[in-house]
């Protein structure tokens, strides 16, 4: 079995940046579902630590300086070092101590910063190789006491390193550093001549420093190149326990998943089928390999090689092989696989014969309820599994599941376990597409608490389903219908905590109830950063302010008062709606570039028209045309024509064209005329 690497050559194309330190896939959280390795550490994160640790001893210890050095290491800039900017507190203190040296060293590193940035990125000033000539010059100048001499080595070992003068890295690395002391700096230099090694082709031996110093995204690039010429199989005979093949089967599984996930044995495209091709022709012979070692017993970590027999039989559609295979492995002790197992078994599960039996949707419930613990206590969670958790229900048990829910034809249950995993995405769902008597019958059960369905009920143990939550929507549903007593009724059941955690609930606060521009939308971006205070149920208020103007157009004395109740009804169906500046009070999304309507906005139409109908009033009639010329109607009122590059008047149904025709009409010097542009847009393009 002779297994060839092709990842980089035909797809991914990574490098090694400039510590040495190679760089993964372009996008893991898509396809890094199977882990057999340690978490890769951050070695960015690692080297700000020593940094930082240095900085502190050189000034005498943290009990001695009373500044925050590990934020003046990670955010320094050339503009620090100007004589009137103290914004970095480190260069405030060398600054103030008088040490020249120091802040001529930090400068130094800065400058080399900045170089590479400009080299690698956009500039208005590319680099020039006279750049960093002049900065080696520099450094060579620079007089140090002994405390800075090594990291002044250090400097100078990476501006080599930038202009690719290998041989000089070399030079110093032989003659100055290999002398060192053992020492995390040590270290980073170190990782500079592995980067050395790697760009000779020197792959396995610059691996060996990756392997020895837990940098696994540099060890999966040099086992990317490695295994070009090489197999598993004879890595396997050369150490059944080398550490090495735990980087070669995560890479091959993940990279099998990837090649699946984009249907590549489905494209037209040669080169992507090449891609399916190549990964698909090894598969079985791998599985092979893995049952072997299995078999032989020669290797420590049994439990790895079989859960990536699982992983491959799972991502070759052999789901109920693929469940055995992880059963097996729960067997065969505890590794970095363990705590995955539970979810690629859930994960299989979903494809086989047994999701049909009794009891399978108490399986699922129970292992959605696992997962929203581990989410709800991250400390616990292990960053192998936390990743690969996050991972696997974004992607491809999400999918698995929306899958099963579809068959299973039980809406109930999907929207439950849709809540699960899309809690703050699926509400919409609810909101928008079930019915009021569905919502009604979800409320209900949720209020229960499932009493009656102990395998829901299950599913309904989660901070995502509340009683506060369904409330709340079938309220906002009720509303919207212009049923304002009956969706008070549940509004004034949603509780102060929970409006308090929806963030548009105190932004409701800052918006007047009644119209301050009767059917025009005020310029509320000045309140935005007001401080909003605690939230009150806005939504209740708005309710119960409809039903009594509301009740003014059935009990008023007179014609003429009906008929203002019915206008300032209708100013505030417009003042929540889509709409309005309430629009929150109606919908939980919006964008002034979609579609402005929803059902307040017909309820604004209808209480116009009684408006209309019973009024003597010539300036309440105009309101109230100028109301129902605003008010759309399922449709925009105008949009702009990008192909005749003009704006251009699209007005759905006679009563609101009539309106426009009646503004049209009226004397110009009436206030109302000039209160929106659109009108004038009108009239320019009812003239033409």
């Amino acid at each position: 079995m002779n297994f060839k690497r092709f990842i980089l050559a035909v797809s991914l194309g990574a490098t090694i940046s400039m510590s040495g330190q190679a760089c993964g896939w372009d996008d893991p959280a898509l396809y890094n579902l199977f882990r057999c390795v340690e978490e890769i550490p951050d070695l960015e994160e690692q080297h700000i630590s020593e940094s930082t640790a240095f900085w502190f001893s050189y000034l005498g210890g943290p009990d001695k300086v009373g500044i925050d050095v590990d934020s003046s290491v990670r955010y320094m800039s050339k503009w620090n070092f100007d004589e009137d900017n103290d914004g970095n507190d480190l260069i405030t203190l060398l600054r103030q101590n008088g040490d020249k040296a120091a802040l001529e060293f930090l400068r130094l590193n800065v400058e080399l910063s900045d170089l590479n940035e400009s080299r690698d990125g956009w500039s208005y000033r590319k680099t020039t190789p006279k750049d960093y000539a002049d900065l080696l010059d520099r450094i060579d100048m620079l007089k140090v006491p002994a405390s800075l001499s090594q990291r002044k080595t250090f400097l100078k070992m990476r501006c080599l390193f930038a202009v690719k003068d290998y041989q000089a890295c070399q030079r110093l690395w032989d003659n100055t550093v290999s002398k060192w002391e053992p020492s995390a700096l040590r270290d980073r230099m170190e990782g500079y001549m592995a980067g050395i090694l790697y760009r000779q082709g020197n792959f396995e031996e610059a691996m060996q420093y990756y392997l020895n110093h837990g940098d696994g995204e540099s060890v999966k690039l040099c086992v990317n190149r490695i295994i070009q010429n090489t197999s598993i199989e004879q890595e396997y005979e050369r150490d059944p326990n080398g550490k090495i093949l735990g980087y070669i089967l995560e890479d091959y599984a993940n990279y099998l998943y990837h090649a699946s996930y984009h249907d590549y044995w489905k494209s037209e495209d040669p080169n992507e089928y090449k891609i399916w091709t190549r990964v698909t022709n090894d598969r079985d012979e791998v599985l092979q390999l893995a049952n072997r070692v299995i078999k032989e017993r020669k290797a420590d970590d049994l439990q790895m090689w079989q859960a990536f027999i699982g992983f491959v039989q799972m991502t070759g559609g052999q789901n109920a092989e693929a469940y055995d295979s992880f059963c097996k492995a729960e067997q065969m002790g505890a590794g970095v696989v363990s705590p995955l197992l539970r979810h690629y078994k859930l994960c299989a599960s979903l494809g086989t014969e047994g999701s049909k039996k009794a009891g399978y949707d108490q399986y699922l419930v129970d292992e959605l309820a696992y997962k929203n613990r581990m989410y709800n206590a991250e400390s616990q969670m292990d960053d192998v599994e936390r990743n690969v958790l996050y991972v696997l229900y974004e992607d491809l048990l999400q999918r698995r599941f929306y899958d099963y829910c579809a068959k299973k034809d039980d809406p109930l249950f999907t929207y439950l376990v849709h809540t699960i995993i899309e809690p703050y995405t699926y509400r919409f769902y609810l909101d928008g597409e079930f019915s009021i008597d569905q919502t009604k019958a979800v409320r209900d059960f949720v209020v229960s608490r499932g009493k009656d369905n102990p395998v829901y009920a299950k599913l309904l143990d989660t901070d995502y389903v509340t009683s506060d939550f369904v409330n709340e929507i079938l309220g906002t549903k009720l509303l919207r219908a212009g049923e304002f007593v009956e969706a008070a009724s549940y509004l004034e059941q949603v509780s102060e905590e929970f409006l308090n955690t929806q963030s548009i609930a105190s932004y409701l606060n800052l918006r007047p109830m009644e119209s301050v521009l009767p059917f025009r939308r005020m310029d509320c971006s000045n309140l935005d950063d007001v401080e909003c205070g605690p939230a009150t149920n806005r939504k209740l208020e708005f309710c119960q302010r409809a039903e009594q103007l509301r009740q003014g157009t059935l009990n008023a004395s007179s014609v003429e008062q009906r008929a203002k109740a019915a206008y300032d009804l209708a100013c505030l169906m417009f003042q929540g709606s889509a709409s309005g500046d309430l629009w929150a009070i109606s919908q939980y999304g919006h964008s002034s570039y979609e579609d402005d309507y929803n059902e307040l906005c017909d309820l604004a139409a209808k209480y116009l028209k009684q408006a209309l109908n019973e009024t003597k009033d010539p300036q309440l009639t105009i309101l109230c045309q100028f109301g129902l010329a605003a008010t759309p109607v399922s449709q925009n009122v105008t949009y702009y024509s990008y192909e005749g590059d003009k704006p251009c008047l699209q007005v759905s149904n006679k009563q609101q064209y009539d309106a426009y025709q009646y503004i049209n009409g009226v004397d110009r010097s009436n206030e109302v005329y000039g209160r929106c542009d659109w009108l004038g847009l009108y009239v320019k393009l009812a003239e033409n």
